[in-house]
């Protein structure tokens, strides 16, 4: 009997070790997908500035003649230790759209937005987001940090172009000509020679060779160097002539819109609502609703099983507290679109198979409902559009119908404004 006893304590206490066995390996496994998954979402390949200029120009997202347009590269100055990297292409100082990219890419993935833009003749501002291109950073937030990197950009250049219009000074189409000044000690470090520095550009200098390059761009530099730059400004009136004429000068507005696409229009969605100088219009085109509800979904239809997928995620959240320091659950696009009481232009594809559908979906009902409005009332009432495409590729809606795309958006625009 005591031997019987005795086996049966071993037996147990075999179990009992074999299983902790299992334990430790299934934790070992949900800590590797964790892993992968933080890695996945934070660090995932982010592509050089030579990469995405070669792959825009093999796709014909874009071509050598709008790469080699005159423009200005700019660095902007957050603090000590952190850059934001720039261009803009001039147009009317009363039109201008801001473009953000998105996740991987830099702001090249954007300039098959902007040529519709420019030959409209508007100002066109593109960055590299955090932690992309020549942005500082190591990790991207999705909008937790990069909101207030928007708009430090967005308020910083509405508040010098509308300085410049009011000196009631506008740019015609044949007069956008960009060219550095070596003899001018104005723009001396804006020359083409200083940035050959960025070895990165070192395939594709002769598309910048007209283009101005200002480091640590401040106002009194920006202002010197359009007032220089632009023949039809007065170069007479100074900084104190200018304000002194703006309290005198009847209120001129500034048309301008803010562009995203994917990671990028999700963080335009966060950063609207704490501009000061708030945008005439949205455009978001994939974007997603909350980065939690699209992690479990990635997470779930990777791995097939949602008891498992529950438990990477948890993880994954942990990792990304620790390593971004950042909370997924807290980067929520949805609840800063409901805030905002501006025209929102929704554009996403039914077979999207990175962001479903169902994010813009619920995005645009939710915010009809707020509003109170049903979607046959007056389109000028309701301020929120859904133009649905039908695409098998993430945030490619604008290859599968251009025409239908830029229709679309310039209606969207002309309905509240004259563009």
């Amino acid at each position: 009997m005591i031997y019987f006893f005795n086996n049966f304590n071993n037996i147990i206490i075999n179990l009992f070790f074999l299983l902790l066995f299992f334990v430790f390996i299934f934790i070992l496994f949900i800590i590797f997908l964790s892993l992968y998954f933080t890695k996945k979402l934070l660090k995932d390949k982010k592509y050089s500035v030579y990469y995405t200029i070669k792959d825009g120009l093999n796709k014909g997202e874009f071509g050598e003649e709008l790469l080699s347009s005159p423009k200005i590269h700019f660095f902007f100055k957050k603090n000590k230790s952190k850059k934001i990297y720039g261009q803009i292409f001039i147009g009317d100082f009363d039109k201008i759209i801001f473009f953000y990219h998105g996740v991987t890419w830099t702001l090249y993935g954007m300039y098959k937005y902007i040529l519709p833009f420019i030959k409209n003749n508007w100002t066109c501002i593109l960055i590299d987001s955090k932690a992309h291109g020549l942005t500082y950073g190591d990790f991207p937030s999705y909008g937790f940090y990069e909101k207030y990197d928007f708009k430090c950009i967005v308020d910083y250049f509405i508040s010098i172009f509308t300085k410049l219009i009011l000196k009631g000074q506008g740019i015609k189409n044949e007069e956008r000509k960009i060219e550095a000044n070596k003899g001018n000690r104005i723009i001396n470090e804006f020359s083409f020679k200083n940035f050959k520095k960025f070895k990165i550009f070192k395939n594709f200098y002769k598309y910048f060779e007209k283009d101005l390059f200002i480091d640590n761009i401040n106002e009194v530099k920006f202002l010197d160097l359009i007032l220089k730059e632009y023949k039809n400004i007065n170069l007479n009136e100074n900084k104190e002539d200018i304000e002194e004429k703006n309290e005198n000068a009847k209120e001129k507005k500034i048309l301008f819109g803010l562009f995203g696409e994917s990671m990028g229009a999700a963080i335009v969605s966060q950063t609207v609502d704490i501009l000061e100088n708030k945008p005439d219009f949205v455009i978001l085109n994939s974007t997603f609703s909350s980065l939690s509800i699209l992690s479990k979904n990635i997470l779930l239809n990777t791995i097939k099983n949602k008891f498992i997928s529950n438990f990477v995620y948890i993880f994954s959240r942990i990792f990304i507290k620790i390593l971004a320091r950042f909370d997924i659950e807290d980067v929520n696009p949805i609840e800063y679109i409901l805030k905002i009481d501006l025209p929102v232009m929704l554009i996403h594809s039914k077979n999207d198979p990175l962001i479903p559908f169902d994010m813009a979906y619920e995005i645009y009902k939710r915010k009809l409902e707020k509003m109170k409005i049903f979607e046959k009332e007056k389109i000028e009432k309701k301020k929120i559009f859904l133009e649905i495409f039908d695409c098998n590729e993430h945030a490619r809606e604008i290859y599968s119908d251009e025409e239908k795309y830029w229709d679309s958006i310039f209606s969207f625009i002309s309905i509240y404004y004259k563009s």
